[in-house]
């Protein structure tokens, strides 16, 4: 039997069934069988070239791998043509996610990547550009890990008064999960301090789960899911008790208002269980609910039995709606169907289907012969971007030499802002961005220069802005003298105040020579 499967293989008949990595070992494992067998220095070489055509084989390096291989050449040198001074770093920055974009579904820890440069260099556009290259705009998630300036006050406006304290939250606010290939950047790290200047530690209760998310992407377990599950069963179950004693109360005082003839006959409208039965559950929950849960058919089937049983209310009113109909919905992925019954299903339909759910979770926790290990609700698909401040951890931005721009140096800093434990779980990936050049200023200013007048002259049949006025520009911004510690931000917004302020002479001198034309054609 097995030499039937090593004559199958050989032969290729079962190679394009098994994963791309196995694929890619076998073909490796007949590579060295063949030279253990030939000591020739040709038949060497002619193994070699046939190591060379088994790897070339589309059976063995996918076609997926290969295209987003070629992609991330691409990003590459669009990222060089976009960000000046920096080639180093965004060579550095694609060789340090390839894997992670390659190859997904091998990693088993999220790819950690800490950006540190000057305040305004381009390190948050950096990464909000590069996902938008990636495709994965719908996959990202930034967070501004701000504990020290933001008061209670503003946090609430800036993430929302409800589910804002964990990064659980925010990830499900962003319709992340651990299935997904998705990219969190965690901003202004250097203001998450956790060590006071005094060195005392500081306890904030904003994205506690942050350490363990960077120590092996969990962020919760399944004693987690199941405790989360109970509270909501247990919140319901509250409601549900609260709707049947005001029922009970107002049917006592009902019937003594009937006896003493002071009801007039009048009745009030549905009853508070009846709204309870009928009522709509809560939708946020619903959804985070979804995102932790590993959801699988049954889940959609047993809630769909759950909500026919019921019939009345609003669970049989969106059973019977065709754009709601249970044909439509397996079209989706079991997630999203589950997604869009719960935001659908009455508060009864969810009680039952979570007390159903936990009995399940419960029973297979129960059973010995299932691999227990919480693996499925890791985010090891998960790109993350620590970004941070050096010149945050001097008083004065002018003390950041070159010295201070090392790997070396800014991990001294960061002892003084975290525990070592803390340090230790952002790994050794850091890129460090340099002071800007005099070269990568003036490119970059030309090409902000260029791409506004672009703009300008695309709303007009005939150029508003000519190649003089540019050339003017360029002059006047370069006689000025520029602090390039300041970054990239300041260069951006004095070149579009010239170009502006330039742009109105333009307007002017044009719609002058329009007239002038018109009074010489008249």
């Amino acid at each position: 039997m097995k030499d039937m499967y090593d004559d199958m293989l050989r032969n290729g008949m079962l190679l394009s069934m098994l994963p791309e990595e196995v694929r890619r070992l076998y073909a490796m494992k007949l590579v060295m069988e063949q030279m253990s067998q030939d000591s020739d220095e040709k038949k060497k070489n002619d193994v070699i070239n046939a190591e060379f055509k088994v790897l070339s084989d589309p059976r063995v390096i996918s076609d997926d791998v290969a295209d987003r291989r070629r992609t991330l050449m691409k990003i590459a040198e669009t990222l060089k043509s976009e960000y000046f001074g920096i080639d180093n770093e965004i060579d550095t920055i694609i060789s340090l996610i390839k894997m992670w974009w390659l190859y997904p579904h091998l990693q088993t820890r999220p790819t950690i990547v800490s950006l540190f440069g000057l305040s305004g260099v381009g390190k948050t556009s950096l990464v909000k550009r590069l996902v938008q290259l990636l495709g994965l705009n719908d996959k990202f998630c930034l967070i501004e890990m701000d504990n020290v300036s933001n008061s209670d006050i503003t946090r609430n406006i800036h993430y929302g008064d409800h589910g804002a304290k964990t990064i659980l939250s925010r990830l499900s606010e962003c319709d992340i999960n651990p299935k997904d290939q998705c990219v969190l950047m965690m901003d202004e790290f250097h203001r998450f301090r956790k060590i006071d200047p005094d060195g005392n530690y500081i306890y904030d209760e904003y994205f506690q789960d942050t350490w363990r998310l960077l120590d092996n992407g969990s962020l919760y377990d399944k004693v987690y899911i199941m405790r989360y599950i109970d509270t909501l069963i247990n919140q319901l179950e509250r409601r549900q008790r609260s709707a049947f004693n005001e029922d009970e109360n107002y049917s006592n005082t009902d019937s003594l208002s009937e006896a003493l003839g002071m009801n007039n006959g009048m009745r009030r409208g549905k009853s508070k269980m009846e709204q309870f039965m009928s009522g709509n559950w809560n939708i946020a929950d619903g959804h985070l609910l979804c995102n932790i849960l590993p959801i699988t058919q049954n889940d959609v089937n047993m809630l769909f039995m759950i909500r026919t049983a019921q019939g009345g209310g609003i669970d049989g009113m969106m059973n019977n709606m065709s754009t709601f109909g249970y044909e439509t919905r397996q079209l989706n992925t079991p997630e999203d169907t589950m997604k869009m019954l719960l935001q659908t299903s009455s508060n009864f339909s969810t009680l039952q289907y979570l007390r159903w759910k936990l009995a399940e979770m419960r029973k297979s926790d129960r059973d010995t012969t299932i691999d227990t290990d919480d693996f499925e609700y890791r985010f090891t698909k998960m790109l993350i971007f620590v970004c941070g401040n050096i010149d945050e951890f001097y008083t004065d931005k002018e003390e950041v030499t070159e010295t201070a721009l090392t790997y070396e140096a800014v991990k001294k800093k960061l002892e003084s802002y975290f525990r070592p434990e803390q340090i230790s779980r952002l790994g050794d990936k850091f890129v460090i961005y340099p002071i800007l050049t005099r070269d990568a200023f003036v490119k970059m200013m030309e090409a902000e220069i260029d791409k506004f007048v672009r703009r300008a002259n695309s709303n007009y049949s005939e150029p508003v802005m000519l190649d003089e006025d540019v050339a003017n520009i360029k002059k006047s911004l370069l006689a000025k003298q520029w602090n390039l510690r300041m970054g990239v931000r300041p260069v951006v917004g004095m070149v579009n105040r010239a170009c502006n302020d330039t742009l109105q002479e333009c307007m002017i001198r044009h719609f002058a020579e329009d007239e002038d034309k018109e009074v010489k054609n008249g």
